[in-house]
Order: structure tokens, then sequence, then C-alpha cells
């Protein structure tokens, strides 16, 4: 047998220690759980003709008239949420709910992410990490405002102004309820 560097080596016994170890057995309900997401997605992904791979939601499994109700709501939560920075930094947050939900973690940070891309040209995961444990020790306005201006200079209050309209709107939706039936 030739080994990786070119020497040759009789010695089978080397070549069995290179082997890795069985992969563990998983339970029949297990692979049978697999074997239906799996399905679910090739059809879905059969309709669509392109090939290309769908993210799997909860909100794939409501029924149209579900979706047309939870849409309709957003909808109007939006239309409701406040547009001027002044009204935006003047509506107070519920953190309780918004970690509840793992608001941060689902929504805010994806955000956040392309936000800093979008100011910086990259997506640094140092200033994404560090935004969002900001958030989830409930800062006031000005707390965020002082904490981000070295990172973000000139863009601060854009920025602030932002993030708080997003965390106000995922508020509004999870008081509607909008939560329980979506996401």
């Amino acid at each position: 047998m030739q080994t990786r560097f070119g020497s040759t080596t009789n010695n089978e016994d080397e070549a069995d220690v290179r082997k890795h170890k069985p992969l563990a057995k998983i339970s029949e309900q297990a692979a049978q759980n697999i074997k239906q997401l799996e399905q679910d997605l090739k059809n879905r992904n059969h309709g669509s003709g392109a090939g290309e791979s769908k993210r799997l939601d909860i909100r794939d499994y409501l029924n149209d008239e579900q979706k047309k109700q939870v849409l309709e709501k957003t909808k109007q939560l939006y239309m409701k949420l406040p547009k001027a920075a002044d009204d935006i930094l003047a509506s107070p947050l519920n953190w309780g709910p918004l970690i509840k939900h793992e608001v941060l973690d689902k929504v805010a940070r994806p955000w956040i992410g392309k936000k800093i891309k979008e100011y910086m040209n990259v997506e640094d995961l140092n200033v994404v990490n560090m935004v969002v444990k900001l958030l989830s020790q409930r800062p006031t306005v000005q707390q965020l405002r002082d904490k981000l201006k070295g990172i973000f200079d000139v863009k601060t209050e854009e920025f602030v102004v932002k993030v708080w309209q997003t965390m106000l709107f995922e508020q509004m939706k999870i008081d509607e309820g909008l939560y329980a039936q979506a996401q």
C-alpha cells in the first residue's frame, strides 16, 4: 500500500486505524420524519421548475385564507407604524415579549447584518453580535445612540431610527398575535 507521502508499506493494520468509526443509527421514527420532510420539500420544489431550494417555514402550511389574514393584518400594522423619526424614537418598546419571542435572533440579527454590510461594505459579525448584545440589555434610545456613535459615526441616528422602527413593528406584530399564527 502507498501512503500519502509516497512511501509504501505492507502493514494492513495501519490502514485499519485510519478508518472512521461507524455512524450512529437513528430511530425509525426519526428516519420517517426525515423522509416525509424530504418528500414535502421535493414536491414543493418540483412545482417551481427551477429546482431551487426553499426554506421550510410554518407559514407554508397555513391555508390560503389564513395566509391572507396574516398578510392583511401585517399590512394594517405597517400602516399604523410611525414613519417620522421623532415619533419612532418617542415610542416605548416592551422588551419582554421581543426577547421571549426571540426577535433579536430571528429578525434583528439578520437585519442588522444586512444594514452593517450596507453601511460598511462588509458584514462584520463582531459588530452584529455587539449590537444584538446591546439590544438584549434593553437600552433606551439615548443609550443606543451613545454606544453606537463610535461605530456608525454620521449614520448613527439613521441606524438607531431604523432599528427602533424594526423592533417597534415586531412588537406590534406580537401584540396582535401574529407571532402565534405565523412564526
